[in-house]
């Protein structure tokens, strides 16, 4: 992600105002989602079947509309959440 350019999380419905915590994601959304570096309109362990859908309210950038990617992750390791809990590397996309 570059400097300036805001997360899909912050277009998304189910962002809790103010915080780093959805509906998925109560107990902080995990830096890989919030850091851009996964796709959360793919299925992510943990997300209750809650993934992205774009506020009303807002003009949401065309690249987060549409079709969702094949695949969400493309690195390796573990991603620390926000809120300080860890969370494994996600599964394969369903």
């Amino acid at each position: 992600m570059t400097i300036g350019e805001a997360p899909l999380c912050w277009y998304c419905q189910h962002r809790v105002e103010g915080t780093w915590t959805c509906a998925a994601f109560p107990g902080g959304i995990p830096d890989i989602i919030a850091d851009g570096d996964f796709d959360h309109r793919v299925e992510y362990q943990g997300d209750d079947g809650i993934r992205f859908e774009p506020r009303p309210d807002m003009a949401v950038p065309a690249k987060f509309l549409g079709a969702p990617p094949l695949v969400g992750f493309t690195g390796e390791g573990t991603s620390p959440q926000r809120g300080g809990a860890e969370v494994d590397t996600p599964p394969p996309p369903v």
